[in-house]
């Protein structure tokens, strides 16, 4: 891969956590804590507001089933963002971090993770989106909508990708991520109108 952007991507290694470029030039990003979610966040300087956000990825079948993997956005720190997230059973959920605390915002109970049939299980690549506009947060996968909910926790931040390892003793997650991109939506309506092409201000893997 010789995209410049790769270079804002983490590739160390810490406590059970590896972060990596392939040689074909994916992203391959390890979870080996039990029942923690970690990140890898895109450090290219930019603070983030209204934008759709993709990623292609993949978890690994030698991963725990319900790992989960998706998108960060609205990164303050580790304790204080959004994600928009999947997991090996083929179910997603959207959620906040707030002061360290987690709260789903389908306020669905005890049920966090909604099956779906659009969500490819373990093995097999998701496409997944998320449309940040506002307080108006709604979540495709595979082209398919599936959330729409709204959250002003915080209204920018920084954008990454999120891996979550079950709390069972085989924890180990793994994904393989092909593509990620982000498309300020403020540009791309001022490209539209201009007739410019280029709505991003800055994509990680392309």
């Amino acid at each position: 891969m010789t995209d410049p952007t790769r270079n804002y991507w983490s590739q160390q290694s810490e406590a059970m956590v590896d972060r990596e470029f392939t040689a074909d030039g994916a992203y391959r990003f390890n979870n080996s804590r039990v029942g923690r979610a970690v990140t890898s966040i895109l450090n290219n300087g930019y603070v983030y507001g209204d934008i759709t956000l993709s990623m292609d990825a993949t978890l690994l079948s030698e991963s725990n089933v319900t790992s989960g993997y998706g998108l960060v956005f609205r990164y303050q720190d580790e304790d204080n963002y959004n994600v928009f997230a999947v997991d090996g059973m083929g179910r997603y959920s959207i959620w906040v971090r707030e002061n360290a605390r987690w709260r789903e915002l389908r306020n669905l109970g005890v049920q966090q993770w909604t099956p779906s049939e659009q969500i490819a299980a373990i093995g097999s690549q998701n496409a997944i989106t998320i449309d940040i506009n506002g307080d108006r947060l709604i979540g495709y996968v595979n082209g398919e909508l599936v959330a729409d909910v709204r959250d002003d926790t915080f209204v920018s931040g920084g954008i990454g990708i999120y891996l979550a390892a079950s709390p069972e003793d085989n924890a180990d997650a793994t994904i393989i991520v092909r593509q990620y991109s982000v498309v300020d939506v403020a540009a791309s309506l001022t490209d539209s109108m201009t007739g410019t092409t280029d709505g991003s201000p800055g994509n990680g893997l392309r």
